[in-house]
């Protein structure tokens, strides 16, 4: 069984330096790792890919992309010498299941979402993830594409202006079903901004549903949908 971590990190690696997708240079960082936190209370890669050989994950929350306040149309050249790059390099480095900073620290907005951005919305989702599980320990956050942006259209701007869009759309797909191939989740709730491309791997079947949270007056809800995971051996209901 392949290393997860490590195998979606090196295709990123290597999908990033090919001269036809040079544009994507620029936004290549840590955060282009597809995965947040931890699984099974564990935060190194290594000890998760054992955990897998014998557990696997029972829900898989799929993101669109990592989140940055730079405009991409702001966005500059860069070479494979700038801190970017560099700091992906760190990255894949670490050992780590998820993000990790220079200073060590990680970004878990499940198993930790009372700190950092949209810290109410992520707290609501945790809560309602625990109530019905009992525990967070089963449960992924990955991202579906590994280059941030203020929002999924702005990416898709840039990925257009550059003529990306069908490569990173490929490619997205390719490492989405490579997560569902190792994690195995039991439920898949993705967010509707990473459904909107209508680049998710054909091996997950998705019904379309809304989630209002309770007691966020004001505040801007997840939108999810609802799948199972299908391969050709097994179908694993909701």
């Amino acid at each position: 069984m392949i290393n997860i971590v490590n195998d979606l990190n090196e295709a990123i690696a290597d999908f990033v330096q090919r001269p036809e997708n040079r544009a994507l240079l620029p936004l290549t960082g840590t955060e282009s790792t597809p995965f947040r936190g931890s699984l099974f209370g564990l935060t190194r890669a290594d000890d998760v890919h054992r955990a897998l050989e014998t557990r696997r994950a029972a829900i898989l929350l799929l993101a669109a992309n990592p989140y940055s306040k730079v405009p991409l149309d702001e966005i500059q050249t860069a070479s494979f010498d700038d801190g970017g790059w560099m700091d992906f390099k760190r990255q894949c480095n670490s050992g780590s299941f998820g993000e990790r900073y220079e200073s060590g620290e990680m970004w878990d907005p499940i198993h930790n979402p009372h700190v950092g951005q949209r810290r109410i919305s992520w707290e609501f989702l945790a809560n309602s993830i625990q109530a019905a599980l009992g525990s967070l320990d089963e449960v992924a956050l990955a991202n579906v594409f590994s280059w941030a942006s203020k929002d999924i259209n702005d990416l898709f701007q840039y990925l257009n202006k550059h003529s990306l869009t069908d490569r990173v759309l490929r490619f997205a797909d390719e490492q989405v079903r490579a997560i569902l191939k190792a994690l195995r989740p039991r439920l898949i709730l993705c967010f509707k901004s990473a459904a909107k491309p209508s680049c998710l791997s054909s091996a997950m079947n998705t019904e379309a549903r809304d989630v209002s949270p309770v007691g966020m007056k004001g505040k801007r809800p997840f939108k999810i949908q609802l799948g199972r995971y299908v391969n050709s051996e097994s179908a694993y209901s909701v």
